[in-house]
């Protein structure tokens, strides 16, 4: 299926990266446009083994021309997180919250 919408130029994502669970396969991982990491990243940020490889992931996106999201992000310290790996978009809770107060 991948394969179809990617030779049809149908921009598409792979979702939980880094989640302990999920199952990567490398053949889809070249051919989506989006790499999204997991809120699993944000637990584990601390853990300085595991920061390698997602900067790994995060610096083959870049050459690869791809984009990366980073989920979970709650708190400021979370999108201060985000930053600092320099991931091009963030999804959670934060923004919600903010823009629920601010109506």
């Amino acid at each position: 299926m991948i394969d179809n919408l990617s030779i049809n130029n149908i921009h598409t994502a792979i979702d939980d990266v880094c989640d302990p669970q999920s199952m990567i396969s490398t053949a889809v991982i070249q051919l989506v446009n989006y790499i999204k990491l997991d809120k699993y990243v944000l637990d584990n940020k601390s853990n300085v083994n595991f920061m390698l490889l997602v900067e790994s992931l995060i610096n083959y996106a870049r050459s690869a021309g791809k984009k990366v999201i980073l989920e979970g992000v709650e708190t400021a310290d979370d999108l201060h997180f985000a930053k600092k790996l320099k991931v091009d978009f963030v999804q959670g809770f934060y923004y919600r919250e903010r823009f629920k107060n601010a109506s």
